[in-house]
């Protein structure tokens, strides 16, 4: 299924993994504001939603569409406005 996704956390950014299989740039979009992260494909379904931990740069964050061997993922790079541990990407 979708919405799976794993994380680490950087001093100045945060990298996430979501699998979204059979995705690519055409049917999968990410939404990346200041204080909330959305992405989705464009059945409809929502893979990941929520309010971030702490606010980001939207401008200097960034997504793409990978494949990982067999699976599809997204990665998203969300670039902090404050240099601090995340202990959470969503709340």
């Amino acid at each position: 299924g979708g919405g799976q996704y794993s994380w680490r956390d950087a001093p100045a950014e945060v990298y996430l993994e979501v699998n979204c299989p059979g995705a690519d740039d055409s049917t999968v979009s990410c939404t990346i504001a200041s204080d909330s992260l959305k992405v989705e494909q464009s059945t409809g379904e929502m893979l990941l939603e929520g309010n971030l931990f702490q606010s980001v740069n939207a401008a200097k964050s960034k997504w793409e569409v990978m494949d990982s061997g067999s699976q599809r993922k997204l990665a998203i790079t969300l670039s902090k406005e404050t240099p601090m541990r995340w202990l959470m990407v969503v709340r």
